[in-house]
């Protein structure tokens, strides 16, 4: 079996790391909350075993094309504050963010596509009655080279909770 074949049996190390730091700046209230996430392999993995960035997940801006590795990384930032409005008497606690994440991948096997992917997002939150919804835009900032880059896509997620 070539060197580069993935095998059954394999070892990796999955790592992660975050990091919130709440501040008070400009008159308001903000928060930093920053997220690693990564795994260490020195064999080929089946793709099912690899790390993959590029999406609303790891790396925002990015919904066709994403990348895979056996070894990466992703790391993703946040900056948010808070603010009330009360419409017809209502109070509607929102969450403003910012964000700018960026992720690398490499593969052993040769002709495979890698490198990196940064992204960032801009959006709101709102909670309400057990409601919940989110609506950003997300924009790709940088691709590697070969790699079609996208345009800016705009996300609307809407939960319920009992």
């Amino acid at each position: 079996m070539p060197d580069f074949a993935p095998r059954a049996q394999f070892r990796k190390i999955k790592y992660g790391a975050s990091y919130f730091l709440p501040f008070h700046a400009a008159g308001r209230d903000w928060t930093f909350n920053s997220s690693l996430t990564g795994q260490q392999a020195k064999t080929t993995l089946y793709g099912s075993e690899q790390i993959s960035i590029g999406s609303i997940y790891s790396v925002r801006g990015f919904v066709k094309g994403s990348l895979s590795g056996d070894t990466g990384y992703y790391l993703r930032n946040d900056l948010s504050t808070r603010s009330v409005f009360t419409p017809a008497g209502q109070v509607l606690p929102v969450r403003w963010y910012a964000g700018l994440d960026m992720g690398s991948v490499r593969n052993r096997a040769a002709g495979v596509p890698q490198g990196a992917l940064v992204g960032a997002a801009l959006g709101a939150s709102v909670s309400w009655k057990g409601a919940n919804w989110d609506i950003s835009t997300t924009c790709p900032l940088a691709t590697p080279q070969g790699m079609d880059k996208e345009g800016c896509q705009t996300w609307f997620r809407l939960g319920y909770s009992i």
